[in-house]
């Protein structure tokens, strides 16, 4: 697989908008907010995560906790 850096750097403000829009409008951290826009970005269905709530789906990516 081939990295193309120029296409990385580009998409990278768009997930920090997205996570910023996230924060503000669901009261949570904003590193959530990052991992759950740049789940969005990259077509993920599913996020593994202890730290959200399990079952909810964000920007259309259902949260499953990994140790229930």
């Amino acid at each position: 697989m081939h990295l193309d850096r120029s296409s990385s750097s580009r998409s990278t403000g768009d997930v920090i908008l997205r996570a910023s829009k996230r924060t503000l409008s669901t009261d949570c951290h904003y590193y959530h907010g990052m991992i759950v826009a740049a789940a969005e970005r990259g077509g993920c269905q599913k996020i593994w995560s202890e730290d959200l709530n399990a079952g909810q789906k964000y920007f259309g990516s259902a949260v499953e906790n990994p140790f229930v």
